[in-house]
């Protein structure tokens, strides 16, 4: 899912705090090839700051785990890091 063009150069990828989602969240834990913002999120974080491309790359990688078609609202959220206008992109929430 590309996002939309923003002047930010980087975001944060977040766990969507309206998502609902255990099945898939159990599923990226059987995953041992989950990116390393997704492993975050996993570890505790609540909030990880990534690149454009490391954002692309997660949420690629989100769509192909067993679950996510059927999510709504989406287990993540991308918004640009830089702080006040904290804004959904690529229509993920």
């Amino acid at each position: 899912m590309p996002l939309t063009p923003d002047r930010s150069s980087y975001y944060a990828l977040r766990v969507s705090p309206r998502s609902e989602v255990d099945g898939w969240w159990s599923a990226v834990r059987r995953r041992p090839d989950a990116p390393r913002a997704i492993t975050a999120l996993l570890a505790g974080r609540s909030r990880v700051e990534v690149s454009r491309e490391e954002a692309t790359h997660a949420l690629a990688w989100a769509e192909g785990v067993d679950g996510w078609a059927a999510a709504d609202p989406k287990p993540l959220v991308v918004y640009p890091a830089d702080p006040p206008s904290e804004r959904a992109l690529g229509g993920v929430a």
